[in-house]
């Protein structure tokens, strides 16, 4: 049989048990937070830089607030990204996204048929 004594010093030590588990999942959720934060973020630079040359100067810079391009399930809106960049560029235009593709740089035509031009060896052949 157990002593009075020895029961409120197990239940102490399993409500211990129970705070340091609590804690270890506590810590556990605000790791898992911050990087899901900084997944979004990276995601909403990436986005942004379409239009901008760095895309993360749409919070550096542009002050926006990740809470505002994410819709109710946490999934980053990218029209609502689009229009934070188009209202940063109207006050800073020099923050644009110059960069423009190269378009098609093979050696094939365009459309993709290679047409072969004549040489001088074919004007030869002909005569």
């Amino acid at each position: 049989m157990t002593t009075p004594e020895a029961q409120p010093s197990s239940a102490n030590a399993e409500a211990a048990k129970y705070r340091t588990k609590l804690r270890e999942a506590e810590a556990s959720l605000e790791a898992a937070n911050a990087r899901i934060t900084a997944m979004q973020r990276r995601e909403v630079a990436e986005l942004a830089g379409k239009s901008l040359a760095v895309g993360a100067d749409l919070f550096e810079i542009g002050g926006a607030e990740l809470d505002s391009l994410l819709n109710d399930d946490g999934d980053v809106m990218p029209d609502a990204v689009q229009a934070a960049a188009e209202v940063l560029l109207a006050k800073r235009p020099g923050l644009a996204n110059t960069h423009r593709p190269w378009g098609e740089v093979g050696g094939n035509a365009p459309g993709g048929a290679s047409e072969r031009k004549p040489t001088m060896a074919d004007a030869l052949r002909q005569r």
